[in-house]
């Protein structure tokens, strides 16, 4: 299955809106979103899609029950809280928002597959046999902005670049 993985779009709703265009391009099948969304009207752009939608809270997501009231307007997406678990294609997949939760997690779970977002830059790892990938930010604040489009049948995670 070909999943997008975003985060760390803190009100960047143009950003937002380019990144789920190429998302819609590549035919992908389930969106997973690692915090930081910020503003209410993201979850409106993302159930505009109609794709599944899984989401977790950052910490520039203040208002939490603002935006699980709002989630409940649409039948694609489900906000998680602070972690999410997920299964395709028989790979175990989890997400978090921040770093230090996805290395305690891939030391402490069995789990194939690792997002993450918070430190806004693009970035890889394995410990203990478990991927860990954070797909940079959609705000574009510190880095260009990028987001993952992952593969469960190959494990491989491609970057995308917004604005390219």
């Amino acid at each position: 299955m070909i999943i997008a993985i975003i985060g760390d779009i803190h009100s960047n709703l143009t950003n937002l809106k380019k990144a789920l265009l190429l998302v819609q391009e590549r035919e992908v099948k389930h969106i997973i979103v690692v915090g930081d969304l910020q503003s209410l009207e993201t979850i409106d752009i993302m159930g505009l899609t109609n794709i599944k939608s899984s989401i977790i809270f950052g910490n520039a997501d203040w208002d939490r029950d603002a935006f699980l009231d709002k989630a409940k307007k649409y039948k694609n997406i489900k906000i998680f809280g602070d972690v999410g678990e997920l299964k395709f294609d028989d790979v175990k997949i989890a997400f978090c928002h921040y770093p230090q939760t996805a290395k305690k997690l891939a030391r402490e779970n069995d789990t194939d597959v690792i997002f993450c977002g918070h430190w806004h830059s693009p970035w890889e790892e394995k410990i203990n046999g478990t991927l860990i990938i954070r797909p940079g930010e959609v705000a574009g604040h510190f880095y260009k902005p990028t987001f993952c489009i992952f593969d469960t049948e190959t494990m491989k995670a491609e970057l995308v670049f917004i604005n390219q």
